[in-house]
């Protein structure tokens, strides 16, 4: 399958708005639920302390994780769009 104009267009497009995102946003704070959720899934050792110490307590302890975002990263996903779209005007159009 040959990629084509408007498909280039349209990715180029859609990385430029996601860059654009990531420009906007300088830090994303997790609740405690998706907090514990990333420490298993990345398997933390102490997501399973966390997790006894919390069943054992009965308490809700509002854990949260703060990430901060790479402005260097939103600027390379503008450049790839960037470099995308103008690669689409400069393709032969479709059916020609």
């Amino acid at each position: 399958m040959r990629v084509s104009r408007n498909q280039f267009f349209g990715l180029g497009i859609l990385v430029i708005l996601i860059g654009l995102q990531f420009l906007m946003v300088k830090s994303v704070t997790f609740n405690q639920d998706t907090t514990r959720h990333l420490a298993i899934a990345t398997k933390n050792p102490q997501a399973q302390i966390n997790e006894v110490v919390i069943a054992a307590a009965g308490e809700d302890f509002g854990a949260t994780h703060t990430q901060e975002l790479s402005a260097p990263l939103g600027r390379l996903l503008l450049c790839i769009g960037a470099i995308a779209v103008l690669h689409s005007v400069a393709m032969t159009r479709p059916g020609t």
